[in-house]
Parts: C-alpha cells; structure tokens; sequence
C-alpha cells in the first residue's frame, strides 16, 4: 500500500489489517462483506467529517478514523459483546469520535443541517429504515456531500430504498464492496 495518504507506517499497518478483516464473520468471506471499495473511495475524496449510521464492531468506523479528521456513529448497540469490541477497537481513536447510542434516524435529530461532508449507511436494512436513513442524512450532509451506504445489490430491501430514496435514479457510484455513493444534490 503506497503512502499517498500520509499515514504513519504504523497507521497503514492497522489500515491494512482492517481491510483484510470481515465486517460480519456471519456473512462469510464474500467481497461484499470486506471495505475496500470503501477505503478507496474515502481516500480519494478525503472528507473532513464523516456520519456512520450502524456501526457494528467498528471495522469501517475505524477506517474512517484512520482517513478523517471527525468521525460520527449513530448504533444502538444491541450485541454487548459486539459493543465491547467496537469501544475496545476505537480507543486510540476517541478525540476524533463521537458516538450516539440509538436509532436513527431519532438520534440525528439535534444534529444541525449540513454537519457532515459525507454519510454511510449501514444499520438497519429493512426498506422503510434504510428509506428514512437516507432522507435523515440529506439533511445532515452539505449540499454537494457525499451519500453512500453498504449492501447495495446485495440486500434487495436496501436496492430498493437507495433508488427510491435518490428520486428513482440509481447511485452515481456503486463499488465492488456493495458500497453505493451519490452526491447529495438529489
């Protein structure tokens, strides 16, 4: 892995370990369920800040951290030892994190409009939640940022929500990780 992204060795060290890492182990080793489309992506647009939406362990969360200057994640945390996995993994991270413990789109609502440069949407996949994530994140995210999410073609319910909730078109963006990006101009 070049440096081009001004990593210590030791930080691109830890960013290759997480890229070789599955994000679920239930979902198998499938290239879906590995982020680096997502890593790619983010390091060539280099957003500021950035709001998580699910969480999980922290795989991604920890990516981003390691690529951006504010990281957000929005998780109710309903597997304690998956919690205890993802605080334990984001502790050399804390002065860049905040973390809501909850659902959005309810604990995005005291967040102020256009906080973020980009959004990615990872929590619940039924339709009408990824749909609401997706409307929630419109706000929070600048004109012209970034919308994106996991899962795309790959879980029919969020296929679904992503092109209703971009006005019937397709992302702009879809990445070999099942990652879907847009701007947020839609």
């Amino acid at each position: 892995m070049s440096n081009y992204l001004n990593l210590t060795e030791t930080e691109l060290n830890r960013l290759a370990s997480v890229c070789s890492e599955l994000r679920v182990i239930e979902a198998g080793n499938h290239k879906h369920n590995f982020i680096n489309g997502l890593l790619y992506f983010t390091s060539l647009v280099k957003p500021k800040s950035v709001i998580e939406i699910g969480c999980y362990k922290g795989t991604s969360t920890e990516m981003f951290c390691l690529l951006v200057d504010k990281v957000t994640v929005v998780d109710p945390f309903l597997y304690p030892e998956a919690k205890e996995e993802f605080y334990r993994r984001m502790e050399p991270y804390m002065h860049k994190l905040t973390i809501i413990e909850g659902y959005s789109p309810e604990a995005l609502k005291d967040i102020p409009d256009g906080s973020f440069d980009m959004c990615y949407i990872d929590g619940n996949h039924d339709f009408e939640a990824v749909l609401k994530d997706i409307d929630e994140c419109k706000r929070v995210v600048k004109h012209a940022g970034v919308l994106a999410g996991h899962d795309y073609e790959v879980v029919p319910q969020v296929t679904a929500a992503v092109i209703l909730g971009l006005h019937g078109l397709e992302p702009e963006i879809v990445l070999n990780d099942s990652t879907w990006v847009t701007c947020n101009a839609v």
